[in-house]
């Protein structure tokens, strides 16, 4: 099951650029994605916090805010979010599943990670992603890399401790 599969590849002729999820007006495969989580989070049991990475936040993003809204019961014990590379899709239908325009911002603490190289999701568009959060526990990480995952080690190791250690004490 894949996310955000950029649906202006459909139709791309030989030689033509590929164009990246977080560069698409068109998700296409949304709707099954968010069913294949649903699935898998409702098989799988609850959860204390969520982990995603690009496209993936948009996804975390659309199923909290469903949990928000009392529609899906199975993230109700989910307390955070880390959201790495995280973007708000360009598909107008895709991002009105996340929740933005005059939607209370959601309550679960978070934890955005942006790559200070990162050309393919910069900074704006994880402020977009984040202004869906409660600002007063929302919090950030800055890594000195590109569009990806940073090792678990020195001030990225040291910044998640501390984030999750706020969590558990219930100052996140």
């Amino acid at each position: 099951s894949f996310v955000g599969q950029a649906g202006e590849n459909a139709n791309r002729q030989p030689g033509q650029l590929w164009v990246r999820p977080a560069m698409a007006h068109q998700c296409e495969g949304w709707e099954e994605s968010l069913a294949y989580a649903r699935e898998a989070i409702t098989t799988l049991g609850s959860f204390d916090g969520i982990f995603a990475f690009s496209q993936g936040c948009a996804v975390a993003t659309a199923l909290l805010r469903e949990t928000s809204n009392g529609h899906f019961a199975p993230l109700a014990s989910c307390r955070f979010a880390v959201l790495v590379g995280g973007f708000v899709p360009r598909d107008g239908a895709a991002a009105a599943r996340l929740g933005g325009g005059g939607a209370a911002p959601l309550r679960v603490a978070s934890l955005h990670v942006t790559g200070e190289q990162d050309k393919l999701v910069p900074i704006d568009r994880s402020k977009e992603l984040a202004a869906m959060y409660e600002e007063s526990s929302a919090a950030w990480l800055h890594h000195p890399g590109r569009h990806g995952v940073p090792t678990g080690s020195g001030e990225v190791k040291s910044g998640l401790q501390t984030f999750l250690d706020k969590v558990a004490s219930g100052r996140g």
